[in-house]
């Protein structure tokens, strides 16, 4: 299994979304959660989408759809790229 380091403070972000949720949306969550890591993880690595895509067996839509809902969770506005905000964490 790859593993990459990501920065400590987009783990926080995301973890600090999980805190007020049941217990079974935390578990739901979680899963979540790793998905949107290993994603930033790859937008690390200056992956593109399709790239993404071809590693995880899954269309490039459903990779723009997550990168998408990720940007959205992060409260980026339309104007910044979300693999330059990773990139300065």
């Amino acid at each position: 299994m790859l593993k990459i380091k990501i920065g400590k403070s987009l783990k926080v972000i995301l973890l600090m979304s999980i805190m007020t949720l049941t217990k079974s949306s935390k578990r739901f969550m979680l899963i979540s959660l790793k998905k949107k890591i290993r994603l930033a993880a790859f937008l690390r690595m200056n992956l593109t989408t399709k790239e993404i895509a071809a590693t995880l067996n899954v269309l490039p839509d459903s990779i723009l759809k997550s990168k998408y809902r990720l940007k959205k969770k992060l409260n980026l506005d339309k104007n910044t790229y979300l693999t330059t905000f990773l990139n300065t964490l």
